[in-house]
């Protein structure tokens, strides 16, 4: 998986001014990325729905 945290903060500082960027970047950090987990990982957490277990 790319890492846009790594690719946005770039872009961001090749495209804003310093102060802006920083800023922007600042108050976007704190989101969650959720993906699903795969055969083998741990599940840290569920939103809503009925559990499914692979067969």
């Amino acid at each position: 998986m790319t890492d846009w945290t790594s690719d946005f903060a770039q872009f961001a500082r090749e495209e804003l001014p310093a102060e802006s960027a920083e800023r922007l970047i600042g108050l976007l950090r704190p989101a969650i990325l959720l993906s699903a987990a795969e055969d083998g990982e741990i599940v840290v957490g569920r939103l809503g729905g009925v559990a499914v277990t692979g067969s």
